[in-house]
């Protein structure tokens, strides 16, 4: 019994021992309960099982919910196929670096087996990591293409990759923050260098913007480098070139352009050259040559940089043709050869004056008399630009015969107009005259006097209410004449008859209407009919015309206008009848019909136009329906 107690008493001891060391590592900070009662577990693997296209140059990292012995470690780790590797742990994280990188396009699985917690505990069963490496990359198609010839300046350059080159979610960052496209690739090498800038579009898709254009008559050639991206995970077996050559242009603009017309006795030729041409080369191939006798023209070149610009040494020719050339063999700043065909445009000297345009145009007729501008428009300019105030100094070339009440104006420096302060006479032919000798600012004159003519409308009358043939015309109504422009009352009252049918004039009153009458005219030009209103009279009979007579209503050649007292082109006439007294003509049922449809209606025809609301007002049906 007392050798039991003693074992008592010792189990006892150890125990109560047991628990002030684990009370005195809790409260000295380190937890060692979980340590004791399980090994380490693996919370995440990265690259993940299944993961594809994963980097072969980057650790594989593999997280544990506790902490580890980097003594653990060496053998812990095994690779299918296999793989040397150095692994460390940095807590409870290991970063497993396999030497050399994993082979690109490769399928491995990585098992995690006896790692060893900071007590000892071993994990509990090996864990199984299956991924595949990213596979080489390649290029599948650039452009330009290998080879290709005349480049444009500003042609961007892309690169498409047969496998991802760049994350998508990197891709879509950088296109929402352009500050992020310069931490990923740009894989282009350049030979001869050259600044720009570079942009994945996708995962595959790279293109490349020069920032000054390229180089022109050059041949660029293009380099991907094995290592695609600095990270690894863009790799090809070996590197890809190819070249191309861009275009060699030699004119960036000219100054006169190619046909320009008018251009100044005096005016320099400028030649501004595209970007990379040698500026001396250039004005050392420029000839410019009188198109007539094929004369080359002498002048000086001075050299800006971009461009050149020739002045000649005499005034160019007045109407004289030019041809500006750039004879072949120009280099580039690179000492390229740019055009190996000469290159040309031509240009005409403004010549002497010229009459381009009159308006009213020559030989116009039925110009109305209220015309606003007698317009002449010369080829080029006669005068200078001046406000309204030195308008007196410049030069009045346009006469008119007969002579017109009015004021002359440069309307811009090669429009000159008369504007008439009075209408122009009807009926009237005009011709405006310019003398011979006008002179412009450049040396160039009017050689032969011009002139033009037209006449102003002559008095017609465009109808008249009632129209000719028209029928039913009510016998009290004043009868419209409507004119081309004002008349003389007087002479219309001579003029304007209203006869019977047996050729008596009607008596009435001849006054100028309260509103302008619309009539239908017939256009001699268009020969359609088209609405015209005018200058209208009416004429109001003394008494109500006859009932069912025939009577015509004429204006004689007499006919004058108020202005220019001019007489009517021809004589009018407008023959019509007034509307007699109605009459019932027909009806349905006619009378004394016996088998009349006791549902259809009744029909009356009468002989006049009738006004319905009176018609229903006496009409009686008896006996009533």
């Amino acid at each position: 019994m007392s050798r039991f107690r003693s074992l008592l008493s010792l189990r006892g001891g150890l125990i109560a021992l047991a628990v002030v060391v684990i009370v005195g590592l809790v409260a000295g900070g380190i937890t060692i309960g979980p340590l004791l009662l399980h090994g380490p577990r693996v919370v995440s693997v990265n690259p993940t099982d299944g993961a594809k296209h994963a980097n072969p140059q980057a650790a594989i990292v593999v997280t544990f919910d506790q902490p580890l012995q980097q003594a653990s470690l060496a053998d812990a780790f095994q690779f299918d196929p296999a793989v040397a590797y150095t692994a460390s742990a940095d807590g409870a994280t290991v970063k497993i670096q396999p030497t050399g990188g994993l082979t690109y396009g490769g399928d491995y699985q990585l098992t995690i087996g006896a790692v060893k917690n900071s007590v000892g505990r071993a994990l509990d069963q090996p864990v199984h990591v299956r991924f595949t490496t990213q596979p080489y990359v390649a290029v599948m198609s650039v452009g330009p293409q290998d080879g290709a010839q005349e480049i444009a300046a500003n042609a961007p350059l892309t690169v498409i990759f047969d496998e991802m080159v760049v994350p998508e979610e990197q891709v879509r960052a950088a296109a929402d923050d352009p500050r992020k496209t310069a931490d990923l690739p740009q894989p282009l090498l350049f030979e001869p260098a050259v600044q720009g800038a570079g942009q994945w579009l996708s995962p595959t898709h790279y293109s490349f913007a020069p920032q000054e254009g390229w180089e022109p008559a050059t041949i660029y050639k293009v380099t991907v480098p094995v290592e695609v991206s600095a990270d690894g995970l863009g790799h090809m077996e070996q590197a890809y070139s190819w070249s191309f050559t861009t275009a060699a242009r030699v004119l960036d603009a000219t100054w006169p352009f190619d046909q320009e017309q008018d251009v100044a006795t005096n005016r320099p030729v400028e030649v501004r050259l595209a970007r990379g041409v040698d500026v001396a080369s250039a004005s050392a191939h420029f000839r410019l040559v009188d198109s007539d006798d094929h004369k080359p023209v002498e002048g000086t070149v001075e050299q800006q940089a971009d461009r050149f610009i020739f002045r000649p040494k005499a005034a160019l020719r007045l109407g004289g043709r030019y041809t500006a050339m750039i004879d072949a063999g120009v280099l580039a700043t690179n000492g390229r050869p740019i055009n190996g065909e000469p290159l040309s445009w031509e240009f005409s000297v403004i010549g002497d004056l010229e009459v381009a345009q009159v308006i009213p145009a020559a030989n116009a007729t039925n110009i109305i008399t209220t015309t606003a501008q007698i317009v002449v428009h010369f080829n080029h300019p006669v005068v200078a630009l001046v406000g309204p105030s030195a308008q007196a100094s410049l030069p009045q070339p346009l006469t008119l015969s007969p002579p017109v009440a009015g004021v002359g104006r440069w309307l811009d420096t090669s429009t000159f107009v008369i504007s008439p302060t009075a209408p122009l006479s009807p009926a009237t032919r005009y011709t405006a005259s310019i003398s011979a000798g006008l002179s412009d600012p450049t040396g160039g004159m009017l050689r032969d006097p011009f002139s033009w003519s037209f006449s102003t409308v002559v008095p017609l009358v465009y109808g008249s209410l009632p129209a000719d043939g028209g029928p039913f015309v009510s016998p009290r109504d004043p009868l419209s004449l409507v004119f081309n422009q004002p008349m003389d009352l007087a002479s219309l009252s001579e003029a304007v008859k209203l006869l019977d049918s047996n050729g008596v004039s009607v008596p009435g009153r001849l006054a100028v209407a309260a509103q302008p009458a619309a009539v239908y005219y017939k256009d001699e030009q268009s020969n359609d009919s088209v609405l015209r209103t005018g200058f209208t009279v009416a004429f109001t009979p003394a008494a109500p015309l006859g009932r069912g007579q025939i009577y015509s209503l004429v204006v004689s050649s007499d006919a004058r206008s108020s202005a220019g007292n001019a007489s009517l082109a021809q004589a009018y006439a407008a023959t019509f009848t007034v509307a007699a007294l109605p009459a019932l003509t027909s009806s349905t049922p006619e009378t004394g019909d016996q088998s009349a449809d006791p549902n259809s209606s009744v029909t009356l025809n009468f002989s006049e136009p009738m006004d319905w609301g009176s018609v229903e007002k006496n009409l009686t049906i008896s006996p009533r329906p």
